[in-house]
């Protein structure tokens, strides 16, 4: 049933086997959990990376910020250490993180947030040592952080097969953004502008990610990169392609587009989709035209009721209910979807790890095990995965 991985071969990332497309993950929680939040989670006991092997991943995903903490890296044992939020995802968890996935046997794949937090489609915070540079600035210290930062990794021993540059950086990065660094005019629609957005804000982002990509590969020539970003909200397929279009026409050296596919998320301006595969399709197809091979970064499917947050809404997809079954069906059939199109090259479920409690039952609803008992318990989805 596994196809060849389209466009890595040519990428030159070598395979274990040329039948096989990227079947990743992307965990996170479970690496702080096991040492302040909540020691009782389970994670304690089971490690998140061997677990999800076990269950047919076999590329994990990590995500950096820029903040780094050298007492961290001074202990063995984290325990001991009162948490602070600068932890999370900081440079020595990721060291740890991703030795944990190599020494398991996982492919890596590391996200650069570029800021000193979590940055996605509606945040993208400059460190505050960076705030007031210009975008000349900003690409010499960019190209800079990045080497750092591929070298430090190197030389941990650790094998990256892919960076990606940014987190769902479609309008921007480093807080050179529509409405915050760079000017929006009224009456400017930034999701179906093409032009107003090829020239004002994809043209200097464009020069900033040659800058990054420049300074990973001065560490690493043999570096891939993804550009990621994401999809909703996007009332037609003007902005998801656009980007990757301004990016190849602009001549920044990227390999792979990747995009986070959330279905069931709705906003005002865009509602969840009744017809996921066309919606998908005609993305990776339009992306195809700019040859570059398409990861889904990010996706995931509810098993129960999620609550959204402020200013989104979420609906199940017809045919998938809210519940374990459903999530595990609309799993497999996203899988599916996945390998049975020429220029999907694979995909990371995001936060399989989220773990789902009875008394929290509206709370991290995305996840692929439940906490049963003090013991973590597989969801269906995630006993698909070996079998789809």
């Amino acid at each position: 049933m596994r196809r060849r991985l389209v466009g890595l071969v040519a990428l030159a990332i070598p395979l274990r086997a040329a039948s096989e497309p990227i079947v990743g993950s992307y965990p996170c929680d479970s690496f702080v959990q096991r040492y302040w939040r909540d020691t009782n989670s389970g994670w304690a006991e089971r490690s998140a990376v061997e677990l999800l092997r076990d269950h047919g991943f076999e590329w994990m995903r990590f995500g950096v910020t820029m903040q780094s903490f050298p007492e961290l890296a001074a202990a063995s044992d984290w325990t001991g250490l009162a948490w602070q939020g600068g932890y999370w995802s900081c440079r020595e968890v990721g060291d740890r993180a991703l030795a944990e996935a190599s020494a398991a046997g996982l492919r890596l794949d590391l996200m650069l947030f570029l800021s000193d937090t979590a940055a996605h489609g509606a945040r993208q915070i400059p460190p505050t040592a960076w705030q007031a540079y210009d975008v000349p600035q900003t690409c010499h210290a960019l190209e800079r952080y990045c080497f750092e930062t591929a070298r430090h990794f190197r030389r941990q021993g650790l094998r990256i097969e892919l960076y990606e540059l940014g987190n769902e950086i479609e309008r921007g990065i480093l807080g050179f953004r529509p409405g915050e660094r760079i000017p929006l005019p009224p009456g400017i629609d930034q999701l179906r502008n093409m032009e107003w957005m090829r020239e004002h804000l994809w043209a200097p982002e464009a020069e900033m990610l040659k800058a990054a990509i420049g300074g990973l590969r001065r560490a690493d020539p043999t570096a891939r990169i993804v550009l990621h970003i994401s999809t909703r909200p996007a009332p037609e397929d003007a902005i998801v392609v656009g980007f990757f279009e301004a990016m190849t026409a602009a001549g920044v050296p990227f390999d792979i587009a990747g995009l986070s596919y959330y279905p069931w998320i709705g906003y005002p301006s865009a509602p969840p989709t009744p017809d996921w595969r066309r919606e998908l399709r005609g993305w990776v197809d339009g992306i195809a035209r700019c040859s570059k091979p398409v990861l889904i970064s990010e996706y995931s499917y509810p098993h129960h009721p999620p609550t959204p947050l402020p200013g989104m809404c979420a609906a199940p997809l017809p045919g998938y209910p809210f519940t374990p079954e459903g999530q595990a069906a609309w799993v497999r059939e996203f899988l599916s979807w996945c390998e049975g199109h020429p220029n999907a090259v694979g995909s990371f479920y995001f936060y399989p790890d989220h773990l789902w409690r009875a008394e929290e039952p509206a709370a991290r609803t995305e996840g692929l095990l439940a906490l049963e008992g003090g013991r973590l318990q597989p969801l269906p989805a995630l006993l698909a995965f070996p079998r789809w």
